[in-house]
């Protein structure tokens, strides 16, 4: 596993991640983290490719972070980004996360523990998954009383993405210009209590 769990203007390029949870911020994030950029990495078989993931008695403000020009193979989660680590934990137990489950929750007080994740930009990403019954393509997911916000996905392509998408509680939460391929009869987001914008550019004829 490649942990960073606290920092300040810290990059990462050109690195290559393999079996484990690829490159994770969490699940302590107590200390924050501010204005990371990872650039130029390879994920190769890996549970996740950006994971971001904390709970409410181990949060803090993680902010400013740049992920670009990644390319990930046979990856389980191209993105998770979540503030339930002590309820879904590992990755398999992500997959039975649903709008239901997220409209359970009930808003709490802001803390200095209250998991904050904002100002995220992922861009320039091509990514094959794993598979698997039940897998979701991704999920961003904050607790009600602190979104998850301002996370702008740029041509980000999913070549082979098994289910959903998933984003709850979330807002500002922009999808520009990208490819999430999913099977037939298959919702490309699933959403509760989101704000999300999906551009494309036009076509060319």
């Amino acid at each position: 596993d490649n942990l960073v769990t606290t920092g300040s203007s810290i990059t990462i390029s050109n690195c290559t991640f393999g079996a484990g949870h690829g490159l994770s911020i969490g699940s302590s994030a107590k200390s924050g983290m501010n204005n990371l950029l990872v650039s130029n990495c390879t994920w190769i078989g890996t549970e996740y490719g950006i994971h971001l993931k904390a709970d409410r008695d181990r949060g803090g403000l993680v902010q400013n972070l740049t992920y670009r020009d990644l390319t990930m193979s046979n990856v389980n989660f191209v993105v998770a980004i979540y503030s339930y680590y002590n309820e879904i934990g590992a990755p398999s137990h992500v997959i039975n996360v649903s709008p239901f489950m997220a409209s359970t929750d009930v808003v709490q007080s802001v803390t200095s523990l209250t998991p904050i994740w904002r100002n995220i930009l992922i861009s320039n990403v091509t990514a094959s998954t794993r598979g698997g019954v039940g897998n979701i393509a991704g999920i961003l997911w904050g607790v009600p009383e602190m979104l998850v916000s301002n996370v702008v996905m740029s041509h980000v392509n999913f070549t082979d993405a098994t289910n959903t998408f998933c984003v709850y509680n979330a807002q500002g939460i922009q999808f520009i210009d990208c490819n999430l391929v999913t099977p037939a009869n298959t919702n490309t987001f699933t959403l509760y209590n989101a704000d999300v914008t999906v551009t494309n550019s036009a076509l060319n004829s």
